[in-house]
């Protein structure tokens, strides 16, 4: 796949000359396919690797970005469920330990075990 932003298509088909031998990197992606990277030829080059590097490069630093706030929403999300949907679980673990406080003080000072 030629990366139409950098490299018009039209210009390289009127360029390329069939028969010509031609440098390829190309690059394999996670979905399997291929980017080309680099194109050129003795004379001239098509499609610089360093602008390929550069592109990529603002693309990872877009996905880290993606997900950084990605996780934020996330946790922002997860401190809000647990304020405002498990107020009552909240209530009802800190009656328990409340519970839990009075029978042990009252094992410990020898009164009625519960």
């Amino acid at each position: 796949m030629i990366p139409a932003k950098r490299v018009s298509v039209e210009w390289l088909e009127e360029t390329l000359v069939p028969g010509e031998s031609y440098t390829l990197v190309y690059s394999e992606t996670i979905a399997g396919g291929n980017h080309i990277e680099a194109l050129c030829n003795d004379q001239i080059t098509f499609l610089e690797c360093s602008a390929s590097r550069a592109a990529w490069e603002k693309e990872r630093q877009g996905c880290f970005l993606g997900l950084y706030i990605t996780m934020g929403l996330e946790i922002i999300g997860l401190i809000l469920i647990d304020r405002f949907w498990c107020r009552e679980f909240h209530a009802r673990i800190r009656k328990i330990r409340r519970d839990i406080k009075k029978r042990t003080a009252k094992i410990r000072q020898g009164g009625k075990k519960v």
